[in-house]
């Protein structure tokens, strides 16, 4: 079996985009540097390897949270055939094990193998020549109130103003509804481990501001009843009205909502929408990805529609809902 990944050019301007290999492994952290250096190893160098940052080291490129370290036992945490000696604590931290990546991909030459910034748009499986075809994105940047954020840290990218809710309800469980909402507050709020220990005035004065955000938010959603109780008792709907709030307390100036729609009741719907034209009335820009029709055409100034990842159409509900390419690929002819 062959894959064909179409990527950027990167050698020179004239270089064909789209080449074959043998192998393409998808992000370069632990798992991928460790199948690189197999095929390596293995004697296979026809591969690539594809990462949408612009660094490697997957999960710990991405936690760079004060603390943030691993719960595995530093000496077990290290490749086989790579062991390192040195590391400096018992449970390694986080620049610490992204530095023994880093060494891990120059020492054995995967860099050549290195595509960044290879966001991937779409994967396809032709039977019949028994090929994988992979697409990327153009390697175009993302840039937000002028700042260029592709491949930023999850983190840095909320500080900028940016909040999102997933398909898939994330919720601590075990925390009640209020703690979560402000678990969400956490990164606009003092980051020196000494002033939290000591309790500084200001970071008594910003946990006080959150609990009164997230007071007015649950009050917003219809959850303020349910404040003390743990977020696991909650049904599917209220633990995404949750998420929902959660999402709100940095008070983002673009929010971007993944489903919100899915698998809840009508009513929860229309509460939903009610809240979405809300913000966008109080100068909060929404961007949703939803597959109910119905919500998207009520609830949308301008409608991007996608088939098989790639874009079909564009424009206004009303101009959407007479494009012949929409009407084929989602109703049919």
């Amino acid at each position: 079996m062959s894959l064909t990944a179409e990527v950027p050019a990167r050698a020179t301007p004239r270089e064909e985009a789209s080449r074959t290999y043998a192998v393409v492994i998808v992000g370069t952290g632990f798992s991928g540097v460790g199948m690189g250096i197999a095929l390596k190893k293995a004697g296979l160098h026809n591969f690539l390897m594809l990462e949408k940052a612009g660094r490697v080291g997957g999960t710990w490129r991405e936690n760079t949270y004060p603390g943030c370290a691993c719960d595995i036992r530093s000496h077990l945490y290290s490749y086989s055939f790579e062991p390192k000696t040195d590391w400096s604590r018992e449970f390694a931290s986080q620049p610490e094990i992204l530095g023994y990546i880093e060494h891990c991909v120059d020492k054995y030459g995967l860099r050549p193998h290195i595509r960044f910034g290879a966001q991937i748009t779409g994967a396809e499986y032709d039977d019949d020549a028994a090929v994988w075809t992979v697409s990327t994105a153009d390697g175009g940047t993302v840039r937000f109130r002028g700042q260029d954020i592709t491949g930023a840290p999850s983190h840095r990218v909320c500080r900028l103003g940016i909040g999102r809710t997933f398909q898939l309800v994330s919720v601590f469980g075990t925390m009640s509804v209020m703690e979560n909402m402000l678990v969400a507050a956490q990164q606009h709020q003092e980051e020196d481990l000494v002033r939290r220990f000591v309790r500084s005035p200001r970071l008594r004065g910003l946990e006080q501001q959150a609990i009164e955000r997230a007071q007015l938010l649950l009050e917003l959603v219809g959850l303020s009843a349910h404040s003390a109780d743990l977020a696991g008792h909650l049904s599917y709907g209220e633990r995404k009205l949750l998420a929902f709030a959660a999402a709100l307390m940095p008070e983002p100036a673009l929010l971007l909502l993944d489903e919100p729609a899915a698998a809840i009741n009508p009513t929860m719907i229309r509460q939903m929408m009610e809240h979405v034209r809300s913000l966008h009335a109080h100068g909060t820009t929404v961007l949703l990805v939803e597959h109910n029709m119905d919500v998207v055409m009520d609830i949308s100034e301008r409608v991007i529609v996608l088939d098989h990842g790639q874009k079909i159409a564009e424009g206004s509900p009303a101009e959407i809902r007479r494009d012949p390419r929409v009407i084929e690929a989602y109703f049919g002819r």
